[in-house]
């Protein structure tokens, strides 16, 4: 018992002993953690949407950052939402404060989770000056006006078609939706009436039940309309795109929009995902993930082979089911990899484990 006692306080002490501030700048409130065995490397951390700007703080996925020795700096962003605009400029905010106070690292890397992931992937890309690798986990690792468009929007687009009346149509979606119990409840029975149209959407989502279908629908209509609000339009135009597999009733009847070219444009300015690396990364993906189809997972690797950059690329997969399902265990493992990597080391294997 006495072991016992004195192993759960050594184990505490890790993050009891740390150095930890909080505080704001230029509206984005920001957490620094320093462990008390810093080695002097810095990770930027990405949080992942959130309708309001996160309050930030310790948490189990910064946890193998810090228990390698590295320092974590994690800013939650100066606006909500799809809020890739604020968190790149509030991470660099951030980066650069800590720079200023603690020297510059001897090394940074920057990770993320969810959207957080997508974030990373793009300072990887503007910055390589700054970053020596990073870490997308779970992320969408595709430009965003592509996965907006063809994921989020061509799903609620046809759900709407299909179940007229639960949902607003996308192009009266009031700014303020928000997802909840209810409507998620209500999606879910709509679903339920009409199995061959719920089957279509579960196609489409690559989700196999309307239980993991439903919140996605509710999910993506709160996108939807908070980039409504936030570029004063519709960013996405469906005109010319056919649906489902050839049904001419879908196809048909399905709302057709023209996009707003200033809401379009803000879309595909943050950010547009390139490919074109100068600098490690290492993905980590769950093999099923109910927001992110394999077709946006393997978007990236594509991206990256048609640059040539393949040699800087490893997308690795971890068996577990859900969003961002991925265990400290196992980001602190790709973490090691990744710095073994950069390090000179050998590339890290890709796909699951090998057994």
């Amino acid at each position: 018992m006495r072991l016992f006692l004195l192993l759960l306080t050594l184990a505490c002490s890790l993050f009891a002993e740390s150095r930890t501030e909080q505080g704001e700048i230029y509206g984005a409130k920001y957490f620094i953690e320093i462990p008390e065995n810093w080695k002097g490397g810095l990770v930027m951390f990405c949080h992942g949407y959130d309708a309001k700007p996160s309050l930030v703080g310790h948490n189990k996925q910064i946890e193998p950052f810090l228990e390698q020795g590295y320092a974590v700096a994690q800013s939650g962003y100066s606006r909500g939402g799809w809020a890739v605009e604020e968190a790149i400029s509030d991470t660099e905010n951030l980066r650069a404060y800590f720079v200023k106070k603690h020297g510059e690292p001897k090394e940074t890397y920057v990770s993320g989770a969810s959207m957080g992931g997508h974030i990373s992937l793009t300072l990887i890309e503007q910055l390589p000056e700054v970053y020596d690798g990073a870490l997308p986990l779970c992320g969408e690792v595709a430009p965003a006006y592509t996965f907006m468009k063809q994921h989020v929007f061509d799903l609620v687009i046809q759900f709407n078609h299909y179940f007229p009346g639960v949902l607003s149509a996308v192009s009266k979606l009031p700014k303020n939706y928000q997802r909840s119990k209810g409507k998620t409840e209500e999606i879910e029975k709509a679903l339920g009436q009409n199995p061959i149209a719920a089957q279509l959407l579960r196609q489409h989502a690559a989700v196999p039940t309307n239980a993991a279908l439903a919140p996605v629908v509710d999910f993506f209509t709160e996108i939807l309309a908070e980039l409504k609000g936030r570029t004063g339009g519709n960013s996405f135009d469906n005109r010319n795109t056919v649906y489902g597999n050839g049904d001419p009733k879908l196809n048909a009847g399905v709302e057709r929009l023209e996009a707003d070219l200033q809401a379009a444009g803000y879309v595909r300015l943050y950010s547009n995902l390139s490919g074109k690396l100068a600098k490690p990364v290492v993905a980590i993906q769950t093999t099923f993930d109910q927001l992110i189809p394999p077709w946006v997972t393997n978007y990236y690797a594509n991206l990256v082979e048609q640059n040539g950059r393949t040699h800087l690329f490893v997308q690795k997969l971890v068996d577990h089911n859900g969003h961002c399902n991925i265990s400290p265990a196992e980001i602190g493992q790709g973490f090691r990899e990744l710095r073994e990597w950069k390090g000179g080391g050998p590339r890290p294997a890709a796909g699951l484990p090998q057994h």
